[in-house]
């Protein structure tokens, strides 16, 4: 340090606050990078879950469609067309939550959990595909006191 000299000084402390500053730099890139990744995954499990809430809202109505097109008086274009349109969404809403479970990267056994609920015997998939089947003759004739009973045992 005797042979310091002033010079040589202000070069090492211009490399220190280089050095200093290039870390804080990349250390606040890299926070950015992970809080933007973060947050777009977050984003995503949001819309999942409003498509979820849409997916419930859309079977009560499917429900309470076909209840309205099984009563004597109940049956009308307009409520035909309207159980065509949610049976088409709520068949759409279920693909998209379905394609979600099974593609979007979580932990390995939480990914197995969902993948089972989905696709397996019992399972998620199995459920709404039934309650479709079960609700699309109502376009064309009324449902049966047991068809309906099973509709609603079916609905979430």
């Amino acid at each position: 340090m005797a042979d310091a000299t002033p010079e040589s000084l202000k070069r090492r402390f211009f490399a220190s606050y280089a050095i200093a500053l290039f870390v804080l730099v990349a250390v606040s890139l890299a926070a950015h990078v992970y809080i933007e990744h973060t947050l777009s995954e977050e984003r995503e499990a949001a819309t999942m879950v409003n498509v979820s809430g849409a997916q419930r809202m859309l079977s009560q109505r499917t429900l309470a469609l076909t209840q309205a097109l099984s009563d004597d008086n109940g049956r009308t274009e307009v409520r035909v067309e309207r159980l065509a349109v949610t049976l088409n969404r709520l068949q759409s809403a279920h693909a998209d939550l379905r394609d979600y479970a099974l593609t979007h990267p979580m932990s390995v056994q939480l990914s197995v959990e969902i993948r089972d609920r989905f696709t397996g015997p019992g399972g998620i998939d199995e459920l709404v595909r039934e309650f479709v089947i079960l609700a699309e003759p109502a376009a064309d004739r009324a449902l049966s006191a047991g068809e309906l009973a099973q509709l609603e045992t079916l609905a979430f």
